[in-house]
């Protein structure tokens, strides 16, 4: 498995949490709450998006 599969995993897992947040959101009753979570999504776009601008290292394979 590469660096970059791994990464797109992690958006991926990282995509469908914040979509579960912004429902949830929609989905309560009470506005803090559902601010809460619409601020929990908002979080995990961002670190989506640092992710997907972020270069990604290189495995490192070391031979002795």
């Amino acid at each position: 498995m590469t660096v970059q599969h791994i990464v797109n995993q992690n958006i991926e897992t990282l995509r469908a949490r914040a979509e579960r947040y912004r429902r949830l959101a929609e989905d309560l009753f009470d506005p803090k709450t559902s601010e809460e979570a619409a601020s929990l999504a908002q979080e995990l776009d961002a670190e989506i998006a640092r992710l997907q601008t972020q270069p990604q290292p290189a495995l490192a394979v070391h031979c002795y």
